[in-house]
């Protein structure tokens, strides 16, 4: 698959009145990716639209960046999940979600470029690229060839529309919607690349990490002022040794994985016995 001619589009999701966090970050990102000819879909309510719009005034245009507004009471209940619906709306060749909050760089689309010239077969890519991305999926770090964003966006719709979704937390809600009803349905056709976890079965591509703890791939705007976060960094890079960690994929277990502790410790000790073996 070429990159030239090709329709990629990042997807965000962004409501709330946190410019500094949420929308300053996203206008960055905006100007990289139109110097790499990639389109922007902006997914909102209508509650948020005016506002929304406003800021973003200088930067929408129907060919470039594009804002998607969404009406329904289910939509407003689940504003995270939006991006996941403009597969159904835009048509693209592959769909990049993220967090607005999150910076965009040359590394990540290296990567990106990369699986998309190399990996004809795949239908998704997850990148892992700090010590603490032990999640199967993590939401704003999740990539999809067409086929396989259609058949998510109606998946979403379903669920969320229907009041099937049940998830507690209101903070990675999509993400555990992601691990619970997305990761097995498409884990055969996912490339997943990783600087430091993964877990066993996974069609995995091993990644040089960043060369700051402050620019990895999802890292937030903020991640070079905050101090503690780089600590952290750091102090959970020295677990890896160098080299990546691994666990036992099973999907009765699902629900489990994504909690950073515990994961790395089983990962730990899961190469020991491993190595104790040979």
């Amino acid at each position: 698959m070429r990159n030239k001619n090709l329709k990629i589009i990042y997807c965000y999701s962004i409501y709330g009145e946190n410019y500094d966090k949420y929308y300053m970050p996203l206008l960055l990102s905006i100007d990289l990716l139109k110097k790499n000819n990639f389109r922007i879909a902006i997914c909102t309510t209508h509650d948020e639209e005016k506002r929304i719009s406003k800021y973003f005034s200088d930067s929408i245009s129907d060919n470039i960046v594009k804002m998607l507004t969404f009406n329904e009471e289910w939509h407003q209940n689940n504003k995270k999940i939006l991006r996941y619906l403009v597969p159904r709306l835009i048509e693209g060749d592959i769909y990049c979600y993220r967090d607005s909050d999150s910076l965009v760089d040359t590394r990540e689309i290296y990567f990106l470029k990369s699986w998309i010239q190399r990996y004809d077969n795949s239908q998704c890519l997850i990148f892992r690229d700090h010590p603490l991305h032990v999640a199967l999926i993590l939401a704003g770090m999740f990539n999809c060839k067409h086929e396989a964003a259609i058949k998510i966006s109606e998946l979403c719709e379903s669920e969320f529309s229907e009041s099937r979704m049940h998830l507690k937390n209101p903070y990675n809600y999509d993400q555990k919607w992601l691990a619970n009803c997305i990761y097995d349905k498409f884990r055969s056709s996912t490339i997943v690349m990783s600087s430091y976890f993964y877990y066993t079965g996974e069609k995995i591509i091993p990644i040089l990490p960043s060369e700051s703890p402050a620019n990895f791939i999802g890292a937030q705007y903020s991640e070079s002022l905050n101090k503690e976060r780089q600590k952290e960094y750091f102090k959970y890079s020295k677990y890896y040794k160098g080299s990546l960690l691994k666990i036992p994929y099973h999907k009765f277990f699902r629900n489990l994985y994504g909690f950073v502790r515990p994961s790395i410790i089983l990962a730990i000790i899961f190469k020991f016995l491993i190595n104790k073996k040979q």
